[in-house]
């Protein structure tokens, strides 16, 4: 019961941070890991926001951990921004390193990238 309702919460609170970007899209991409968890929420969350969004598509891309790591490294780190997801789920250490590299994405309180 607990797991589930913890699931049901994270479920809606992903799906509400999703309105201010999926508002304006078409489309949004998403790369998770886990099946079992972040896919699984991911799914939850998009399904829940197209029942009243329905011209929404949501694209959730399920990888490794490892290959969601190493593409989104990659990709920062060689500037090709355009083939970047709209919501990436990470870890928070990850977090920290990914922020660090970036200037847009991820608020931080200084330009240093601690959150």
């Amino acid at each position: 019961m607990k797991k589930t309702l913890t699931k049901g919460l994270l479920a809606s609170a992903i799906g509400m941070s999703l309105i201010s970007h999926a508002a304006l899209a078409d489309e949004v991409t998403i790369w998770a890991w886990d099946p079992n968890f972040n896919v699984a929420i991911m799914q939850e969350a998009a399904d829940r926001y197209s029942k009243e969004n329905p011209d929404v598509t949501f694209n959730i891309l399920d990888f490794s951990k490892g290959e969601v790591e190493q593409k989104l490294h990659t990709m920062l780190a060689s500037g090709v921004t355009s083939a970047l997801p709209d919501i990436v789920l990470v870890e928070d250490y990850n977090a920290q390193k990914i922020s660090s590299v970036l200037s847009w994405g991820i608020c931080t309180d200084d330009r240093q990238g601690r959150l």
